[in-house]
């Protein structure tokens, strides 16, 4: 049996339990002592024995955490498997919280972990006082589900984004001032800029900002789901459809509609989301009745549109005209990080605080030469790309002061004499060796130690010796 489902204990004089649970394993030993430990102390506790099960579970089902296994297949051990699907799960429920489980685990596998999206990372064979506290931890930090898919909470108090720079100000003043009409938006820029982050405050300095903020990701987005996560479905129409949904842009009425990666959308799929730009109406699937949605409109793509619409794609522009026209009243290109180097001291503090919270540090800081590397980095994810290099140092570092090895930043971290003539002493040339590799296999132990032909413990002490 692929699932099933353990029912809320109710045992007289006991303290009421909560928490939806979900166990992800291929072990079903492993799935039923996980339902012995878990089932006393929360609400429910769900099983699923295959990966591709998943998502029809959450599709009918609540659940606040997933304990999820890392290897489905059998023989593999590298996790893989079981990263990827955190990262299917992280995108398509933002809100659930993810807790790895794996008997092949080192730092890696749990840096990777927490960089995709996990809150925790437990090893087995469990110690059941130390899950049931772990899963306890996870409830109690289970993030609100934000504008991934629906934000209808008030409007926060502040801007999200973080600047000092005079290409970003320039920008600031342009957003203030096209927040306060209806005119649609076209975001542009690379990867890892902050494109959602701009079209959040545009919504916020709106009239719009106590209604919805609608986010919706062209990119990820199925094409044989298009029109049902966008427009909605009656019930009944179609096999899957048990109950009446609300599309997306329905979800949108009265606020702001953001729509990210347009670029990425097929010429048939830019027809149908013209058509409804134009109108502001749309059909439920399955229903006849148009129904009229008042919605502003935010794009965003890093693509060049414009170049877009002079090359063919199945027989069309691979973009069309008449679209980018309706989406590109007011247009905002948000410039690289390496253009704007003077925000990354800002935006460093601004990471490292929000890290602090998540990792129960206290004043986390740069030495002075992370700070010099980070600024000398051409940082080709930008500010994701920050994020996800601070977040690694944090993990990785003892200390609350991350110096600049931690970094890990390619190009940027010389090791010592590596401009000068080249030493004779052993320790010396063992430790450059060391460093070497490190930056070789990208903070990989297991590897470094392979190819030094040295075991891990080994490893270790000459990083502890060598203040690595």
């Amino acid at each position: 049996m692929d699932c099933f489902r353990l029912e809320q204990c109710f045992i007289s004089g006991m303290q009421d339990t909560e928490g939806i649970i979900l166990v992800v394993d291929n072990d079903s030993d492993v799935l039923f002592t996980a339902s012995l430990i878990l089932e006393d102390d929360f609400a429910e506790v769900h099983t699923v024995q295959k990966s591709d099960a998943v998502f029809s579970f959450l599709g009918k089902n609540e659940v606040d955490v997933i304990l999820l296994d890392m290897n489905f297949s059998k023989g593999a051990t590298s996790g893989k498997q079981g990263l990827n699907l955190l990262e299917q799960i992280k995108q398509k429920h933002p809100a659930v919280q993810v807790i790895m489980s794996t008997a092949y685990g080192d730092i890696d596998l749990a840096v990777s972990s927490m960089q995709k999206g996990a809150c925790d990372f437990v090893m087995k064979p469990w110690e059941p006082a130390k899950l049931i506290s772990r899963i306890n931890k996870a409830l109690a930090n289970k993030p609100q589900l934000e504008t991934e898919q629906l934000e209808e909470d008030k409007p926060a108090t502040q801007s999200k984004l973080v600047f000092q720079s005079k290409a970003m100000q320039d920008i600031m003043k342009l957003v203030e001032k096209v927040a306060a009409t209806e005119s649609s938006v076209l975001i542009l820029g690379e990867n890892g800029t902050g494109k959602g982050l701009l079209a959040k405050e545009i919504h916020r300095l709106s009239q719009r900002n106590k209604k919805p903020f609608v986010q919706i990701d062209l990119g990820s987005l199925p094409a044989s789901l298009f029109e049902a996560e966008l427009f909605g479905h009656a019930k009944g129409a179609y096999t899957d459809a048990r109950e009446m949904k609300k599309g997306m842009i329905e979800m949108a009425d009265g606020g702001t509609l953001f729509l990210d990666e347009i670029g990425n959308l097929s010429p048939m799929l830019q027809a149908k989301l013209l058509t409804v730009v134009q109108s502001k109406r749309i059909v439920r699937i399955g229903e006849m009745e148009e129904r009229a949605i008042d919605f502003r409109l935010i794009s965003a793509t890093n693509m060049p549109l414009e170049e877009m619409m002079e090359q063919s794609r199945d027989g069309m522009p691979a973009f069309r005209r008449d679209l980018f026209f309706r989406i590109n009243t007011v247009e905002i290109l948000l410039p690289p990080l390496r253009e704007r180097v003077e925000d990354i001291p800002l935006l460093t503090s601004h990471i490292l605080q929000k890290l602090e919270h998540k990792y129960a540090k206290k004043e986390l800081k740069l030495s002075q030469e992370a700070s010099t590397s980070l600024k000398k980095h051409s940082w080709p994810g930008n500010i994701r790309e920050l994020e996800q290099v601070l977040e690694r140092a944090v993990i990785l570092s003892d200390s609350e002061v991350i110096e600049a090895e931690a970094l890990k930043l390619r190009g940027i971290h010389q090791s010592p004499n590596t401009n000068t003539s080249e030493s004779l002493n052993l320790e010396e040339m063992e430790k450059q060796a060391i460093v070497k590799l490190i930056d070789k296999h990208k903070g990989n132990m297991t590897k470094v130690a392979k190819e030094l032909g040295v075991g891990r413990t080994t490893l270790y002490r000459r990083l502890q010796k060598y203040d690595l």
